[in-house]
């Protein structure tokens, strides 16, 4: 195996890591922007909810003769939801920015991947001309074999006489 070929065998594997890496990095993307887009969806459904049940304690509140401690219960009710609906509203943010730097990470493994790639192709490249040139120098070799022993043969036609044109 030629220097060449074993670069080559060494950029093909760089590239075969980098392109898994790659891969690795696209799934890990997906699953965060999945993680992303429930925790959207948990939020708006909480939120929905939320809404519902406070316009639900309210109207209780108006249609009924209540006392301070009726209105307490629903402030705090009303404050624990709030709290909650932060809750999920930092999920959302935090999922968000674990997303956001994956796809930082995708983006750098992507461009390892193509470095690798365009470097296995320089390699190849080189190799090609390389195997070009020494089957060249190869065909110049037996052609210069046979212009040898042609011109032996032809010097050795020429410089052998006839053995029967003294005697005759």
């Amino acid at each position: 195996m030629s220097m060449f070929q074993q670069l080559f065998r060494i950029r093909e594997i760089r590239e075969q890591r980098a392109q898994a890496a790659m891969q690795a990095e696209r799934t890990a993307l997906r699953r965060a922007t999945e993680a992303r887009d429930a925790a959207s969806e948990a939020l708006d459904r909480y939120r929905a909810w939320a809404r519902a049940r406070e316009d639900t304690l309210f109207s209780e509140l108006m249609e009924n003769p209540v006392q301070v401690r009726d209105i307490q219960e629903v402030r705090h009710e009303v404050g624990a939801m709030r709290s909650k609906e932060l809750g999920y509203a930092q999920d959302l943010e935090k999922s968000e920015a674990a997303r956001s730097r994956q796809s930082v990470v995708l983006e750098a493994a992507c461009e390892r991947h193509a470095v690798a790639e365009r470097t296995r192709q320089k390699v190849e490249e080189r190799l090609e001309i390389d195997r070009r040139e020494t089957a060249a120098s190869r065909d110049r070799a037996e052609e210069s074999e046979m212009e040898e022993v042609t011109s032996v043969g032809d010097s050795a036609q020429g410089s052998v006489e006839p053995q029967g044109g003294a005697h005759g």
